[in-house]
């Protein structure tokens, strides 16, 4: 619904939600938003990779309540970064995709971690009941594993620069 401003800015970022925007806009109305020599910045962080034994620890949880929540990266993530690189070349909008990968840690408290997990689609798609249900029993196997959750983290960064303003 956003009125593209013409060559109006240097950069266009977006961060965890490229994915969600209109296959038929988003790289069309990205590129027609940027300078010459304007760059496209999309960022994903990778689902959270949990202490080992804290995960094997939460499979039966989710297996009872949410099985759907199991597998929540269903596809790997190498293949995700060929396929985001493909659909930005596949515009003919951009140039080279240049991808940076960050690896990070956070830890959480069980509260913390519970908030995170309220944010997730998979989680949120859950009715009320499931929903509640899920999380009590997950805190509840966290309390008897640590006093808190690490999450290690690997998120990407995608720029490519405009190239095809003849094609706008």
């Amino acid at each position: 619904d956003w009125p593209v401003q013409w060559n109006a800015f240097d950069l266009v970022i977006c961060a965890e939600a490229f994915h969600w925007l209109s296959p038929d806009l988003r790289f069309i109305n990205s590129a027609a938003a940027l300078q010459d020599g304007g760059a496209l910045a999309l960022f994903w962080n990778g689902h959270p990779q949990l202490a080992p034994d804290l995960s094997r620890a939460l499979e039966p949880v989710y297996a009872q309540h949410a099985p759907r929540l199991l597998n929540q990266e269903a596809t790997a993530p190498g293949e995700l970064e060929r396929m985001t690189v493909a659909d930005i070349d596949a515009s003919g909008l951009f140039g080279p995709v240049r991808v940076r990968r960050y690896r990070w840690r956070h830890d959480y408290t069980t509260r913390a971690y519970l908030e995170l997990l309220r944010t997730y689609s998979p989680v949120l798609g859950l009715n009320d009941i499931a929903r509640e249900t899920v999380l009590d029993a997950v805190q509840t196997e966290i309390e008897r594993h640590s006093a808190s959750v690490q999450a290690e983290y690997l998120s990407r960064l995608y720029v490519a620069h405009v190239r095809n303003r003849g094609a706008l």
